[in-house]
C-alpha cells in the first residue's frame, strides 16, 4: 500500500509521513532490495541552488560512521527529486527532530 503516489520511486515502499522540513519530507519507507525499514528525506531539485553541491556532500555523508550520528546509507536521483536514504530513528520525536534541525543545519552551511 502506497499513499504517496505522487511519488514514484520503485527502490522503496513508502509507509508513513515522518516529518515536513523546510527542505523536503521525510518518508518512512522499506528498502525492497535491503528488506531494511529506513527514513528516506525528499528533496525536489526545483527547491535547490545548489543540487550538486547537495550531492556531493550527500556522498561525503554517507562515509561517516558514528554512533551518535544519523547513518547516511545512500543517495538516489531522479530528474526532479533527490532521495537521501539513512537510519530509522525509532526513538519518539525528541530524537527524530534532532536529526532533521542536524541535516538542515548541515545542509544551510553548505
Amino acid at each position: 500500500m502506497n499513499e504517496f503516489c505522487d511519488i514514484s520511486f520503485d527502490l522503496f515502499e513508502f509507509q508513513e509521513f515522518l516529518g515536513q522540513g523546510s527542505f523536503g519530507t521525510v518518508l518512512k519507507a522499506l528498502n525492497k532490495q535491503t528488506q531494511q525499514l529506513v527514513a528516506v528525506k525528499i528533496i525536489k531539485k526545483k527547491s535547490l541552488f545548489q543540487s550538486e553541491q547537495l550531492m556531493q556532500e550527500a556522498r561525503i555523508l554517507q562515509e561517516l560512521s558514528h554512533p551518535n550520528i544519523v547513518k547516511f546509507f545512500a543517495v538516489h536521483e531522479t530528474d526532479s527529486r533527490i532521495f537521501i536514504e539513512m537510519e530509522l530513528i525509532q526513538g519518539g520525536i525528541y530524537l527524530f527532530t534532532v536529526s532533521i534541525r542536524l541535516t538542515q543545519f548541515h545542509i544551510q552551511v553548505f
